[in-house]
């Protein structure tokens, strides 16, 4: 009578087995998640491009740039002869709640009041502000510029492969200072301000 015997892995095939399996793990998992992330710029320039189109169409019809997100949507008081909007549809790229603008990208919400003083340069570029990065407030203890979000954000801006954004930024497309502290500034400066 012949003796069924089954032979399973040895200790040192498993092993090698783990190994290798770490080592593609290693390689691969970096690699997705930074295209991942690369993905995100082209939906959150977008959002940008649907806001500018807004502002470059309110800017015609009132011969004035909006003081506040808000204007884009629903008519301020004292425009009802020149304003034709609404000038920006929130149901597609934007989602609103009051008027407080969030980017899906990056966690962004922008705040509604449009600073009357440019701070970008170039300077023919309106600031929009943003309030939080990836849900988290920017005057919040301990945001800096090493949050991961804020850096895919700067990458993608500024087309960088940098692990860490630098700690403040004063032209092109960013511009923050003090982060997580009370006096936090962070815009956007991508929005063209011009008045025809």
């Amino acid at each position: 009578m012949k003796l069924d015997v089954r032979r399973g892995f040895t200790l040192a095939e498993v092993l090698v087995t783990v190994t290798i399996t770490a080592v593609l793990a290693a390689v691969v998992v970096p690699s997705v998640v930074n295209q991942v992330k690369k993905g995100d710029a082209p939906s959150f320039t977008s959002e940008i491009q649907a806001i500018n189109t807004a502002v470059s169409q309110y800017a015609t019809d009132n011969r004035a740039l909006p003081s506040a997100l808000g204007d884009l949507v629903s008519q301020p008081s004292g425009l009802s002869a020149t304003w034709k909007g609404p000038y920006l549809s929130t149901g597609q790229d934007l989602s609103t709640t009051s008027s407080v603008y969030t980017a899906a990208a990056y966690g962004l919400a922008y705040a509604d009041t449009i600073p009357a003083a440019s701070v970008c340069t170039p300077s023919n570029f309106m600031p929009l502000g943003v309030t939080k990065v990836n849900g988290v407030a920017i005057t919040t203890p301990g945001f800096s510029n090493t949050d991961p979000t804020l850096t895919a954000l700067y990458n993608a801006l500024y087309n960088t492969s940098l692990s860490v954004a630098p700690s403040n930024s004063y032209t092109g497309p960013l511009y923050y200072n003090g982060l997580g502290g009370n006096v936090a500034k962070l815009y956007i400066c991508m929005i063209a301000a011009k008045v025809s």
